[in-house]
């Protein structure tokens, strides 16, 4: 028979019983802590590892970049750092073709045999996704397991380029745990990682490609230079009328070359052409042009810039433009032929002096009777008729218009000279000049010299020009635009303060490179033409003597 307990101890026990249940209380909320602690530790060590195994692939992956691997050949490796990294079973990198189809090609697989899927079909791919047993099989996860045939997979996909990688494995645990959301800055920065290197490498290779095709374009142009030299000195009478043919043969391609970077040397328009070669005699009505549009591939441009400039220059010493009275008369159509269309143009001259048959063919008659047949598989007539010359010249359309895909509009970049100034105000200014080209500052000083100007300089260095620009007295200025690989535009703002004209000078064709603030300032197209730099410093030093004056 138990005793019953007294009041005292009936009291001590249910003390003792709700201290217990308190203790026991606490240690559950000890071993949830606990268990939650432990969570957090084991999250911050996947998260840990995923940025460290993230960080190893940026290096292996660049390190692989620098061995020089071609961009076509970077899915492979790359996939192989991956799949070493992430310790998955199969991986696979996919392009999306075209972009936004939902239509995926294996690049390259790893794991999946020698013939993995060749098109996988993803509607609506997502960004990001990842497979667990607790998945059910329904788009896009049935399409996405299919594609690696594992139940356990982790995706990534960039919608912007469509480029996709995917990993995978036979069992869910077998690296320890499921596939979770905290797994997106593993998958993404493996994407991420090809997507770089590869758009590195590919960036490499396209500056190789254009470096050769610029030594390529640079060579060619050397080599026509030096035939220009060669032929014009055959005919040339004088060392001065040498400099004079050269100087104009070469400026005839620089513009035409103006036009053919203005459209992204994908072509050139013929009424541009005509434009830039006869705008100096387009007055008063001596040059009547008449023609539609007409796109050039740039040989064809190149060839028809040098056969105007041959037309017109001989005009000019010899013929119609010789003379106040005498015109030109400039046209073209297309024409229709059983082999083809064609493109004929006719340059007639009249009002000239009395045009009798040349005793000897010189260099630009040869020029563009085989500029015409060789280069563009057209002809060529030239009659030297009593009353002026005249010129028939007729190309099939098929050599000398562009791709269609290159007929784009000609972006409007080079600041034209049409109002001619007295050149004689430029005798006795000081006009400071900024260029680091031996060659290019020996011409600037004889240029200026010959007009009665003082060249101030020249300036090698920005810091050279901005002192001479504080120090010295300057009327105007030339400023190439790069000086020693250093922007100019310190010395225009200084100049500009000082209320001096100047004019730039640039080989680049478009003025992407000139500040907002300096967009009014005149442009002189390199190589440097006599006429256009006179005339530019001229029109510069008029305009500010007018706001000076007002």
């Amino acid at each position: 028979m138990t005793r019953p307990l007294s009041p005292s101890h009936a009291a001590t026990l249910g003390r003792l019983e709700r201290e217990l249940a308190y203790y026991r209380r606490e240690c559950n909320d000890l071993g949830a802590r606990l268990l939650r602690l432990q969570e957090e530790q084991s999250s911050a060590f996947r998260e840990a590892r995923r940025s460290r195994t993230v960080a190893k692939l940026i290096r292996e992956a660049h390190r692989l970049a620098d061995t020089g691997v071609p961009s076509d050949e970077l899915a492979g490796p790359v996939l192989e750092i991956i799949v070493d990294n992430t310790m998955c079973d199969r991986a696979a990198l996919l392009s999306e073709s075209p972009v936004g189809s939902g239509r995926f090609t294996v690049l390259r697989a790893i794991g999946l045999g020698e013939q993995p899927l060749a098109v996988s079909v993803v509607p609506d791919p997502p960004s990001f996704f990842f497979t667990t047993a607790q998945t059910p099989l329904e788009s896009p996860a049935y399409e996405l397991t299919g594609i690696l045939q594992l139940p356990y997979v982790l995706w990534a996909y960039d919608r912007s380029t469509g480029y996709a990688l995917i990993i995978g494995n036979r069992l869910e645990a077998n690296v320890s745990r499921p596939f979770e959301p905290g797994d997106q800055e593993l998958i993404e920065g493996g994407l991420s990682v090809y997507l770089d290197v590869l758009a590195r490498r590919r960036a490499e290779e396209a500056q190789i490609l254009l470096m050769d095709e610029l030594n390529h374009r640079v060579k060619n142009i050397l080599a026509t230079i030096e035939a220009m030299v060669g032929c014009s000195a055959a005919e040339a009478g004088s060392p001065e009328e040498l400099a004079e043919a050269l100087a104009g043969r070469i400026a005839a391609m620089a513009r035409t070359h103006d036009l053919l970077t203005d459209a992204r040397w994908r072509s050139a328009d013929l009424g541009d052409l005509v434009e830039e070669e006869m705008r100096p005699y387009a007055v008063a009505d001596r040059v009547r042009i008449a023609g539609e549009r007409q796109p050039l591939n740039p040989r064809a441009a190149l060839s028809l810039s040098l056969i105007l400039h041959e037309l017109t220059t001989n005009a000019v010493k010899y013929g119609s433009l010789s003379v106040p009275e005498g015109r030109v008369d400039l046209s073209w159509s297309r024409q229709v032929h059983a082999g083809g269309p064609t493109l004929r143009l006719v340059w007639r001259e009249s009002g000239g002096p009395s045009v009798t048959p040349p005793v000897r063919r010189g260099f630009g008659t040869t020029l563009i009777e085989r500029a015409a047949a060789r280069d563009l598989n057209g002809a060529a007539r030239l009659s030297f008729e009593t009353a002026g010359l005249r010129c028939e010249l007729e190309y099939p359309l098929a050599r000398i218009s562009p791709p269609a895909a290159a007929m784009a509009p000609r972006i409007p970049a080079r600041q034209r000279v049409r109002d001619s100034v007295r050149e004689d105000v430029l005798a006795g200014t000081r006009v400071l000049v900024v260029e680091d080209e031996l060659m290019l500052t020996m011409t600037l000083e004889r240029i200026l010299k010959g007009v009665g100007a003082e060249p101030v300089g020249p300036a090698t260095t920005v810091p050279e020009a901005l002192f001479l620009a504080g120090s010295e007295r300057i009327d105007a200025a030339v400023l190439d635009v790069n000086v020693a690989d250093e922007p100019v535009f310190p010395v225009a703002d200084m100049l500009r303060e000082q209320g001096v004209p100047f004019i730039f000078a640039t080989g680049y064709a478009t003025d992407s490179v000139i500040p907002a603030r300096h967009k009014d300032v005149p442009r002189l197209p390199k190589p440097y033409r006599q006429d256009r730099l006179l005339q530019m410093l001229a029109r510069a030093l008029a305009r500010e003597s007018a706001s000076g004056d007002g």
